[in-house]
């Protein structure tokens, strides 16, 4: 071999080794930038899903009519609105929208108090809620019991009925029968609350989450059945228009 082609040859020979020796150096390069975009792919997803989810969160499902539109004649009963004191104001405060309200019969004269409340969206707080609210105003809880109200077209609304004692001796005794729509159905089991707040917030396309409370009372007499026919009474007029406000309904 000549010298010339000794040298062309350990030139080549050089080149590759010097190839060789950077191939390694580059491919790790390389996936330092692949990694480097998958990152930064991988971020900006998870900062998109997360302004999604805060979106979706923070997004109150709207009624279909407010619920001030419930209406204050209802069958024999005439309502009136009725302020609410301090500790029930800031309990109402978590609602997305609230009625308090005084129904009074004009045959019998009777009397009952209406709060409806709806949470539009999930959240740790559930506002009222008879076994807590008529507690914060020193109330002792006598009893609860679950019941069924007759609606007018025949289906049975879950309910449950709830007595309560004034602070004293001699305090007045009340019943409550309260009832709950969560997400388009019924229940009078407030262990639901709890599952409200692990509802899909609508995030996937499927129907927003919703709860309302609704909660009727009056004041005891001697005649237990009349008086928990008077608040199944109320419900059952109120049940229409209760539902037609709501987002959706279940079948």
């Amino acid at each position: 071999m000549s010298g010339r082609k000794a040298q062309k040859q350990g030139r080549r020979q050089e080149v590759t080794a010097a190839g060789n020796a950077a191939a390694p150096h580059n491919r790790a390069w390389a996936a330092v930038g692949v990694a480097a975009v998958v990152l930064l792919a991988g971020g900006w997803a998870h900062r998109a899903l997360v302004a999604q989810i805060d979106l979706a969160v923070g997004k109150v499902a709207e009624l279909s009519r407010p619920l001030t539109s419930l209406p204050l004649e209802l069958g024999g009963w005439h309502g009136q609105e009725i302020a609410m004191d301090d500790i029930a104001s800031r309990v109402a405060w978590f609602d997305d929208e609230y009625i308090n309200r005084s129904y009074a019969h004009r045959e019998t004269g009777r009397r009952v108090g209406l709060f409806v409340g709806y949470v539009g969206r999930p959240r740790a707080h559930f506002g009222h809620r008879p076994d807590v609210c008529y507690a914060a105003h020193g109330a002792e809880l006598l009893g609860s019991q679950p019941t069924m109200i007759e609606a007018a077209d025949g289906v049975g609304i879950p309910g449950m009925l709830y007595e309560f004692q004034a602070p004293g001796a001699f305090g007045e005794h009340t019943l409550v029968l309260a009832t709950y729509v969560i997400n388009g159905g019924y229940t009078n089991d407030p262990r639901n609350l709890h599952r409200f707040n692990s509802r899909s917030p609508g995030l996937l396309g499927e129907r927003p989450a919703y709860m309302t409370r609704v909660q009727i009372s009056t004041r005891a007499s001697s005649d237990r059945d009349s008086d928990v026919a008077v608040l199944c009474d109320l419900a059952v007029q109120i049940q229409e228009p209760i539902l037609n406000s709501m987002p959706y309904v279940n079948g």
